[in-house]
């Protein structure tokens, strides 16, 4: 009966690690930016918004405009 509760803890907890690595990342990070037309919504490699403001008809800053 030991062996079995260990076995079964052991799958639970690999089982749940296995989990948490491959969990969906958490919302980007943002700053409170007041801008006339909205903050650009480009995403930086380090996870964060980017804080300049959109042009006028476009969801992009003056940078990352395409």
């Amino acid at each position: 009966m030991k062996k079995i509760m260990l076995i079964l803890a052991t799958v639970v907890f690999t089982t749940a690690t296995a989990f948490s690595v491959y969990a969906p990342k958490a919302e980007p990070k943002t700053e409170n930016v007041d801008c006339q037309y909205g903050q650009c919504v480009k995403i930086k490699d380090d996870g964060y918004r980017c804080k300049n403001c959109c042009q006028q008809y476009s969801s992009y800053c003056w940078s990352h405009s395409r």
